[in-house]
């Protein structure tokens, strides 16, 4: 990982080179990621789990053509940013870019000045979904002071509402993890085996049936369905799963789980595999937690597992409170050392992936049914990672907005991808997939269906929802 900056004081972690560019090796969790993008079976100009990132713009009344200061502002991106009007046009619109956007080397932005769209895009490896939201943030605090300050002035001079700009040292560097020596510790041990152990029963997992004659299919294009809830539904439902002692995020995962057993299972699909996408920056020092570290990749997967899932989901409200506890999984005591001391998982992550990934690409037992079980990620709210409303100055009311956002994932495998998010008190459920393995109105289908199991079990009356490409 390179970057053009001064390389006379390199960042921590950073090397210097005689090129005049600094650079770092890829840490434990970038790793993870090269490897998971870089899978059997994947072509080389896709970016599994890719992350592309719509904005809705609207700029003061006297900006008539936004073109020239998103320019100015996203100078930093040079070469990478792109205004999608006329003979060289990128994309046609907004959908044609979520469904066959090709691999790149850097992040890239797309203005679409006929609709207002701002398209954010990076691979998976260079930024996750905190990340992508705290470039935005960045991004457009710049936006709005060329528009307050001008197109004539010099780009260091206009205000990013970050204090002291940084390049994230990696993973390995914060911990001062070492090349591994020696037999691993007994509790390192015992605590990898709970995991792999969640990994393998997990293997016999549910999950929606796929298109007829998907097996072994060419990869399609991504695709993504969202469902807008409006204010009142989104009050009334964090209100009803706050009266049962549970997140939004587990009532949705239990009602996703519900809809998935209404089709018919392989026999030997009992369980639910519930893969953690944990933000690992609460686990680091608090030093790294402000803005300015949070824009690469720092997340991972941790394995729960809930076994004979058919027996546990007939109550709505069990479901909910099961998978609210493994939701509230303490990754500060994931372990105890021979003394007794929590182990934080961070602590022997390093021990863990070579052997995760031991598991995952191994040949699966006869018997196992096809592994696709859905998923469903959680950013949470997202103003707590970046604004919507961008001032132009404190004195005046001209701003720039952000009046709606969404994300897809770039989807290469059999699996439905459920993501939940809130923006501006309006909760959002937001399906990614892949046309190879599953039909369009088939997951329109879906997503209805979960939506409507969640309303009646927690006994709102249904409607306030809007439905959205």
């Amino acid at each position: 990982m390179g970057d053009h900056v001064d390389s006379t004081k390199p960042p921590p972690g950073w090397t210097a080179s005689s090129h005049g560019t600094i650079a770092r090796p890829l840490d434990l969790v970038e790793n993870w990621l090269h490897d998971r993008a870089r899978r059997p079976g994947v072509l080389p100009h896709r970016e599994p789990d890719a992350i592309t990132q719509c904005l809705k713009l609207k700029f003061p009344k006297r900006i008539t053509d936004p073109t020239p200061y998103l320019e100015h502002a996203a100078g930093w991106l040079r070469e990478t940013f792109h205004v999608n009007e006329g003979p060289h046009a990128i994309f046609d619109d907004i959908d044609a870019a979520v469904r066959k956007f090709p691999a790149a080397p850097t992040p890239s932005a797309h203005w679409f000045p006929s609709s207002s769209h701002f398209l954010i895009r990076s691979g998976h490896l260079r930024v996750d979904g905190v990340g992508i939201l705290s470039v935005t943030d960045t991004l457009f605090n710049l936006v709005a002071s060329v528009c307050q300050m001008g197109l004539d002035v010099a780009l260091e001079t206009y205000a990013s509402g970050i204090q002291k700009p940084a390049l994230p040292p990696g993973i390995d560097h914060i911990l001062g993890l070492k090349p591994i020596q020696g037999p691993t510790p007994k509790y390192v041990e015992d605590a990898i085996r709970g995991l792999e152990e969640e990994w393998r029963k997990g293997m016999k997992s549910i999950t929606f049936p796929l298109r007829e004659g998907s097996e072994g299919a060419k990869i399609g294009d991504s695709r993504q369905h969202v469902l807008a809830f409006d204010e009142p539904i989104s009050k009334a439902i964090a209100k009803a799963c706050s009266g049962l002692g549970v997140s939004v995020s587990a009532a949705v995962h239990a009602s996703i789980i519900r809809v998935a057993l209404t089709f018919p299972q392989h026999p030997e699909a009992k369980n639910i595999l519930i893969t953690l996408i944990v933000n690992l920056r609460h686990l680091l020092p608090t030093k790294y937690h402000a803005p300015e570290y949070r824009t690469s990749p720092c997340c991972y997967i941790v394995p729960a597992c809930i076994t004979d899932i058919a027996d546990k989901s007939k109550h709505f409200g069990e479901l909910a409170k099961l998978i609210n506890g493994v939701y509230q999984t303490d990754l500060t005591k994931l372990a105890t050392d021979e003394a007794g001391k929590p182990i934080n998982f961070l602590e022997f992550l390093q021990y863990y992936r070579e052997r995760e990934a031991q598991i995952l690409d191994a040949e699966p037992p006869a018997d196992c049914p096809p592994f696709h079980p859905p998923n469903l990620s959680s950013v949470g709210i997202l103003e707590w990672f970046t604004k919507f409303t961008f001032k132009l100055d404190e004195n005046s009311d001209e701003t720039v907005e952000i009046e709606d956002l969404w994300a897809a994932i770039e989807m290469v495998d059999p699996v439905a991808e459920f993501q939940l998010y809130t923006i501006r008190n309006k909760m959002r459920l937001a399906l990614s997939f892949n046309d190879a393995y599953y039909e369009e109105d088939f997951m329109w289908d879906i997503i209805g269906k979960v939506r409507d199991d969640l309303l009646k079990e927690l006994g709102i009356p249904s409607g306030g929802y809007t439905a959205r490409l």
